[in-house]
């Protein structure tokens, strides 16, 4: 018989890769090897980001036309394995893993951006931060790992998206098996069934690292601490031939091992190493070791996949005359290759959204969110992408979602959200501290409690106390008008205390002590996410006590009475170092005899922000102002004063019945250190400002042009900004400052 044309031997290969794209989509389970050839088993072992030479290995194979049968992994093996043997490509592999931003993926801390207007700290002038400690009846919350997971499950299931929903790992393209720990007794459990994301995501919950994964009824850890080479779970499954690629971590000389955490991850190393080394021993001859030179390279270095993946390329390449020994002959490599990357014969369609959620008030949010995916075919990187902008919104500790298969290519989207560990009760600590280097230094200590859904509308009430220079008590109860209702009513209770001066002539010439307490109740509507707008009346009183001065000078008494109106937005990503968003406040108050006033005037004040950003350098533009049309007495009047209120002065050290702060202030990120766990954004830039200051006491003159300066470095902490500047202004005033924390001015 005469050999066939090029034209029929493309066709009859065209013919048998479609048959096996149909197999695939149709098949129980996958097909088994020809007898002709060995069943291949590739056994991948862990090691964080040293993982991805895996990847490399796998072009390596592909190039020369070498099949697998049987995967096996553990940690970032399992993840890599999962991927190869549920159908995805190197391509598709290599992309993803040097594209994504790792720090972002690591980084599960909620966006200020994305959370709503009363929870984004300091949009009032609090010195808190943004962690949160929460409070339970056995005491304080304590944390399982430093990483959820949140970013990295919906990343998975985006990965394995072939295969989504509950499987058996058999019937995958290639037979597969994922190796986790049981954190309760140390042994390794092999997992062979269920949603694939999942069981990825046991098998890499690094100890500490990770929080660990309950699947069956066990909690389950990185499956390295047990088998982090699993050759014997390969050799059970079947396997005739092995290529097992091996991680062997760098490890450091006696000199590197100078602190706990390096002598730790050295004694980690070491346990995984001895643990590959006995599963090593189960090799036979004819089964061949990958070893990838990583030395340089950590388990940490995401950032370096291109370089990785090289590496496993390299390993390979040395082994080359060995694997070609498993090669195929190119029409049968292709039906082997068309069946295991064919797509599922019918996409799941999505019938239905059902949410699972212990904090009733998300439940519709939530299921709005997802009915997009409704009659759609299931897109999972439009649900990683939705699950991450719900989750970055704050008001959920963990969301995930799974596919509920059912007949004819249908499926329900199952989301279920758990709220916060510390969501019903927690507290919030802050510290602010300004020295100027001449003997002044303010400090303030701050805690501040919430305490979440009161009620079935979703009531909460925040308390705050602080002491140093200005002791503080705050109760603020939001009540919202129904459930999700952007409504509000909010009563108030304020108590504060602090030093009010009198200048004249660039001297301060007696200092009062202005105590003030009263209770306010207002209603309003939240304005989208990012602000709000109230009404309401406020009713107290105050007392000015001379601390220093002519002792002729009267203590006062006075009374607070007033209805006010608020307008207030701030979309700002950091309240310190802003690159973008905007900022917005204002409030107008009339007090009046009416409601108890102890005099008639209008009150209006408010600040402005704008940052405008290009690169690592941001120049920031905002004005301050406060005005009183009516002659008031100094105990009504504005305090200013401080590091970037008026460079040179102290903070509180100038007071007016009427002002306008104009400021410019530029700032270059210099250095960025650390990583999304812990990192610290390093600034230098400087400020001008230019100020006009208005007195209704005739002793003590108007000022209409003062002008300040500053030049600093910052730090944008985990726990609060640091400055380190000097400032100085047109009144022959200047100061070094170190600036700890956020001091704010009691403007009123």
């Amino acid at each position: 018989m005469k050999n066939p044309s090029p034209l029929l031997s493309r066709l009859i290969t065209t013919l048998l890769a479609l048959s096996a794209a149909s197999d695939h989509a149709s098949a129980e389970e996958p097909p088994s090897p020809p007898a002709h050839r060995p069943k291949i088993g590739l056994v991948l072992a862990g090691g964080g980001a040293l993982g991805m030479a895996h990847v490399g290995v796998l072009k390596v194979l592909e190039a020369n036309r070498i099949p697998v049968d049987i995967i096996t992994g553990t940690s970032m093996g399992s993840i890599v394995g999962a991927a190869y043997a549920s159908g995805a490509t190197v391509e598709e592999m290599e992309k993803l893993l040097a594209d994504t931003n790792w720090d972002d993926l690591f980084d599960e801390a909620t966006k200020r951006e994305e959370q709503p207007f009363r929870d984004k700290y300091g949009h009032t002038g609090e010195i808190v931060g943004s962690g949160k400690i929460g409070l339970s009846e056995s005491g304080l919350v304590r944390f399982a790992g430093v990483v959820s997971g949140q970013n990295v499950l919906p990343l998975l299931q985006n990965l394995f998206h072939r295969t989504p929903g509950n499987i058996n790992f058999d019937k995958l393209p290639i037979p597969y098996r994922a190796v986790a720990a049981d954190v309760e007794t140390g042994e390794a459990v092999v997992i062979g069934s269920g949603d694939l994301a999942r069981a990825t995501r046991a098998s890499m919950a690094v100890p500490g690292f990770f929080t660990p994964v309950e699947l069956n009824g066990k909690t389950l850890v990185d499956g390295g601490i047990a088998n982090n080479l699993p050759v014997d779970i390969a050799l059970q499954m079947g396997a005739d031939r092995l290529i097992v690629v091996d991680l062997m971590a760098d490890l450091k000389k006696k000199d590197e091992l100078n602190n706990a955490l390096a002598i730790s991850g050295q004694i980690i190393s070491l346990l995984l190493q001895q643990n590959s080394m006995l599963q090593r021993k189960l090799m036979r001859p004819g089964d061949i070791l990958l070893l990838p030179d990583l030395k340089g390279y950590s388990a940490t270095d995401f950032n370096k996949a291109e370089a990785i993946f090289a590496k496993g390329e390299q390993a390979a390449d040395l082994k080359l005359k060995q694997l070609r020994a498993l090669s195929l002959p190119k029409a049968e490599y292709e039906r082997w290759q068309a069946h295991r990357e064919a797509p599922p014969a019918k996409p799941v369609v999505i019938t239905e959204v059902a949410v699972h959620t212990d904090l009733e008030l998300l439940d519709e949010p939530i299921k709005d969110t997802f009915a997009s995916q409704v009659g759609q075919p299931l897109d999972t990187g439009k649900m990683e992408s939705l699950v991450k902008q719900t989750f970055e919104q704050g008001q959920v500790g963990s969301l995930e979602y799974s596919i509920d298969r059912g007949p004819n290519g249908t499926g329900v989207l199952d989301v279920t959200a758990k709220k916060p560990k510390w969501y019903d009760q927690y507290l919030q600590v802050g510290l602010a501290l300004q020295d100027d280097f001449e003997g002044q230094s303010y400090y303030e200590l701050a805690v501040a409690a919430r305490f979440n859904e009161l009620n079935s509308w979703g009531a909460y009430a925040d308390t705050r106390i602080e002491i140093g220079w200005r002791p503080l008590f705050e109760v603020d109860f939001f009540q919202p008008l129904g459930e999700n209702s952007p409504y509000f009513i909010n009563p108030l209770i304020y108590l504060d205390n602090y030093q009010l001066p009198v200048r004249i002539n660039n001297e301060i010439v007696a200092e009062y002590e202005r105590a003030r307490g009263f209770g306010a109740i207002s209603a309003g509507r939240n304005l989208f996410r990012d602000g709000e707008i109230g009404f309401g009346v406020s009713r107290g009183k105050g007392r000015l006590t001379r601390s220093i001065g002519n002792p002729e000078l009267k203590d006062q008494s006075y009374e607070i009475g007033n209805f006010f109106g608020r307008v207030a937005w701030d979309s700002l990503d950091t309240p310190d170092f802003p690159r973008g968003g905007s900022l917005l406040n204002f409030l107008a108050a009339r007090n009046v005899a009416a409601l108890g006033s102890s005099e008639d005037f209008t009150q209006l004040v408010g600040n402005a922000v704008q940052p405008i950003s290009n690169g690592i350098n941001t120049l920031t533009l905002s004005v301050d102002w406060g005005v009183m049309p009516e002659t008031v007495e100094p105990e009504r009047y504005f305090v200013l004063g401080g590091m970037f209120d008026l460079s040179g002065f102290q903070p509180a050290g100038l007071a007016a019945s009427d002002f306008v702060i104009g400021r410019t202030t530029y700032y270059r990120e210099l250095d960025s250190l650390g990583s999304a766990f812990a990192r610290l954004n390093i600034f230098g830039g400087g400020s001008l400002q230019m100020a006009s200051l208005k007195s209704d006491i005739a002793q003590v003159p108007d000022n209409s042009g003062i002008v300040a300066g500053l030049l600093f470095v910052g730090a944008d902490t985990p726990l609060f900004p640091i400055y380190f500047g000097y400032g100085m202004n047109n009144e022959q005033e200047s100061a070094f400052y170190l600036n700890l924390g956020r001091v704010f001015s009691p403007r009123q």
